[in-house]
């Protein structure tokens, strides 16, 4: 019986030591990829708007409204009540991603899905470590730049509904 309860013992601490390299791990690279993309310092989407030259500023812009929708969709579903405000959240993120892959197959501009995937992806991780890095004392969010590009994108995507 006591061997039994000592592999019962050696198996679980194998297990728990386990997790908890594995938590710690995730917990590093969360930290370091939101260090290493919040040094990018992206401008304010207003900025970019003023200065759309071609289709590839057009395509920066709406990678990185699909990333604010997803973003935003992220924090809604925090809690249970806004399950259906985060619902319509994805449904804008996944027009802005569809927007994208479409202008992508045009002239002028050669991304593959794969890529535009990825930089959507890059984009959210830098918007997640935006709201971190912006969180008041109370824990609410304040002056983030996710907080100045949702205006622009919910601007751009109210303008296309009337198309």
């Amino acid at each position: 019986m006591q061997i039994l309860i000592k592999k019962y013992y050696t198996i679980m601490k194998i297990l728990i030591y386990r997790t908890y390299f594995f938590t710690i791990s995730i917990i590093f690279l969360l930290i370091y990829s939101g260090f290493a993309n919040a040094e990018k310092n992206l401008p304010s989407l207003d900025l970019l708007i003023e200065e759309v030259q071609d289709k590839n500023d057009q395509l920066v812009i709406f990678k990185r409204c699909a990333a604010v929708y997803l973003t935003s969709s992220t924090t809604a579903k925090v809690r249970p009540d806004t399950a259906q405000f985060e619902k319509k959240l994805k449904g804008v993120a996944k027009f802005f991603i569809f927007l994208s892959i479409e202008l992508a197959k045009s002239d002028g501009i050669h991304q593959d899905d794969n890529q535009i995937e990825k930089d959507i992806d890059d984009l959210y991780t830098y918007y997640l470590a935006d709201i971190e890095n912006n969180k008041d004392t109370d824990g609410s969010y304040k002056d983030g730049l996710l907080q100045q590009d949702l205006p622009v994108c919910s601007s751009i995507y109210e303008a296309s509904k009337s198309l």
